[in-house]
C-alpha cells in the first residue's frame, strides 16, 4: 500500500492524473448542451460531494497536494457561486429584492397563524 501511495504522491503522477481531468472536462464541455441537462440535474448533489470532501481537507494540512486540492474545490465552489449569482442577475431577479420578498411572505404566513 505504501508504494502505491508513494507512486501517488508523486509530481509527474498527479500531474498526469490532472491532465487526464483536464481533458475529460473538455470533452464533457464541448458536449455542453447534454452535459447541461446532466449538471442541472445532479448539481445540488456534486455541490455536496465537494463541500463534504473539502471539509474534510483540514486546513493546515501539511501535504502540499491535499492543500492544492482543498484551494481547487474552494475556488470551484466560488465559482458555481459566481455562476449562479449572475444567473439570478441574467433573469432580472435581484437577490435582495427576493430575499426581500420572501421575508414579506414569510412574515404574512406568521401573522396570519396568530
Amino acid at each position: 500500500m505504501e508504494i502505491v501511495m508513494t507512486i501517488l504522491n508523486a509530481e509527474p503522477v498527479q500531474y498526469a492524473i490532472l491532465l487526464g481531468l483536464i481533458w475529460v472536462a473538455k470533452k464533457i464541455f464541448e458536449k455542453a448542451p447534454k452535459t447541461k441537462l446532466f449538471y442541472d440535474e445532479y448539481k445540488g448533489a456534486m455541490i455536496k460531494a465537494i463541500k463534504f470532501a473539502e471539509a474534510e481537507i483540514d486546513d493546515n494540512t501539511e501535504s502540499k497536494h491535499l492543500r492544492k486540492l482543498d484551494l481547487a474545490m474552494k475556488y470551484v465552489l466560488e465559482l458555481i457561486a459566481t455562476a449562479e449569482e449572475k444567473k439570478l442577475i441574467k433573469t432580472k431577479l435581484n437577490p435582495a429584492k427576493l430575499t426581500a420578498d420572501i421575508s414579506a411572505v414569510h412574515h404574512e404566513i406568521l401573522d396570519e397563524n396568530k
